[in-house]
């Protein structure tokens, strides 16, 4: 299946064979209103070094945040929004920390066959 979303294409599978760049495209494909980001800033999607568990599946975690550099070189990333996405990309969720619960972005987007 393919998704769309604007300008914005990419492909849906049925088996558990996206990768976390993939779940990273596919957050990265919604708008930041569909997020629930501010649109007055530049965001960069990362990928978690681990999986979550929710309603017993796995889930790629995928960060929104902002970048900055100090005068030593090094980086930082402030966490803004963090996102699930089913092994198989075809469920998406904004996790909100504060109440510990998931909100589905799966309504937002149009599937196409």
């Amino acid at each position: 299946m393919k998704f769309i979303n604007g300008n914005q294409t990419g492909i849906l599978k049925d088996d558990n064979e996206i990768n976390g760049d993939d779940a990273a495209y596919l957050i990265s494909s919604y708008s930041n209103s569909e997020l629930m980001l501010s649109d007055n800033i530049e965001y960069s999607f990362f990928i978690s070094s681990e999986t979550a568990v929710y309603d017993g599946e796995n889930y790629y975690k995928v960060v929104a945040g902002t970048i900055s550099k100090n005068n030593f070189d090094y980086y930082s990333i402030e966490e803004i929004g963090c996102y699930l996405v089913s092994l198989n990309g075809n469920k998406a969720f904004r996790y909100d920390k504060e109440n510990d619960s998931v909100i589905s972005l799966n309504y937002i987007r149009d599937i196409a066959e």
